[in-house]
């Protein structure tokens, strides 16, 4: 084993003085250690991140621009999910969606007057006007309305729950292992 050559693999691959390659040599001995390479597991960024104190997202990255590291993506970029029902969503299903989830509310909200006023105070709008401006804006504006309300009511005391949910956009996590020629250098 050799971290002398990962490190210096690591200054000549870097089109720029490279500071930091102590931290980026600790990464890759940590993925090769641990069994994280190519055609074997791979680790989440937040497994990664945990295990290891050098690993920072940006770091990860950079040995990704190196090819030293292998990003697994997990499906699609961005997931949309309904929090009610539990389902994932398409483009053309969050409006029906955002709007079901905001009637759900709105009946709760008419049934509660104290549960509309504090959305009322989260939405910085008189208790009158919170159905208006819940349904003001254009789809992102009105998805965002629809989680303020839902924490204000979630994270006031005594205010009654309704049966509605959330809109939420995820990012499936990425997974790591060091590629082929991190392993060599790292097996030397």
């Amino acid at each position: 084993m050799s971290k002398s050559h990962l490190k210096t693999e690591l200054k000549n691959r870097s089109s720029r003085n490279l500071t930091i390659a102590a931290e980026l040599t600790e990464i890759l001995e940590y993925l090769c250690v641990n069994g994280h390479v190519d055609g074997g597991s791979s680790i989440e960024t937040k497994d990664l991140v945990s295990a290891c104190p050098e690993a920072k997202y940006n770091r990860i990255e950079r040995l990704v621009d190196l090819s030293l590291v292998k990003k697994i993506s997990q499906g699609a970029d961005t997931w949309i999910i309904q929090t009610r029902t539990g389902e994932f969503l398409g483009r053309g299903q969050i409006r029906p969606a955002l709007d079901t989830e905001i009637t759900r509310l709105q009946r709760h909200l008419n049934s509660d007057f104290t549960a509309k006023r504090v959305v009322a105070g989260k939405l910085r709008t008189s208790p009158s006007r919170v159905v208006t401006e819940l349904n003001s804006g254009g789809v992102w504006d009105r998805r965002q309305k629809l989680e303020d309300a839902i924490d204000a009511i979630e994270d006031y005391p005594g205010v009654s729950k309704g049966k509605y949910g959330k809109i939420i956009i995820r990012n499936p996590p990425n997974e790591y292992r060091a590629t082929r020629r991190a392993e060599t250098l790292y097996r030397k």
